[in-house]
């Protein structure tokens, strides 16, 4: 399945990471799943927006690479980016590049956990990501996330079982109905 997942070489950071990661999304329920995921004790990697407002990051991720910087510019107003790495499937400002299949990523949130499994993490908890066709978790952003759709649903169905080899779980939302929560959360 990797083969079909990747179309292309691996960037050289593919399997050098294990322990846990949050995958930090900017739907609708993110506060409310950071606050569920309290001091987990993880790496985290933060998806789109959602990383201008996460003070600790580790990663940093996008499908939409020319955003990247603008993203980065406006989380540098509130906290340091010298140590996050940053991942992008294409082009754009990116220390690492990874050749994902679009047809498994169709979006960032997906990318994201595609991602964290590349690196070789052994547990990745997703929040703010239930692809559930909601807000954004910002109330003054009204754009509407269409992450719901069947075509980005079937992606996380056909990941769960050919990929993420029980690996991922999430939160909430349409995501944590398909992937399960994670085991500590009560």
């Amino acid at each position: 399945m990797e083969n079909d997942v990747f179309l292309g070489e691996l960037p050289e950071i593919a399997g050098l990471c294990s322990g846990r990661l949050l995958v930090i999304g900017s739907g609708h329920t993110l506060l409310s799943d950071i606050e569920k995921a309290g001091d987990w004790g993880c790496e985290k990697l933060a998806v789109n927006a959602a990383g201008i407002f996460i003070s600790d990051l580790d990663h940093y991720y996008s499908s939409m690479s020319d955003c990247i910087p603008g993203w980065l510019g406006a989380r540098g107003n509130f906290y340091s980016n010298n140590d996050i790495i940053v991942h992008a499937n294409k082009g754009g400002k990116a220390d690492y590049l990874w050749p994902v299949n679009g047809r498994f990523a169709p979006n960032s949130g997906v990318g994201a956990a595609v991602i964290g499994c590349g690196l070789g993490y052994d547990e990745i908890v997703l929040a703010g990501i239930p692809a559930d066709g909601g807000l954004h978790f910002h109330p003054h952003w009204e754009d509407k996330m269409d992450h719901g759709q069947p075509n980005k649903l079937t992606a996380w169905e056909r990941l769960k079982n050919e990929y993420f080899d029980g690996r991922v779980t999430s939160l909430s939302g349409n995501t944590r109905e398909m992937l399960g929560a994670p085991k500590w959360l009560k």
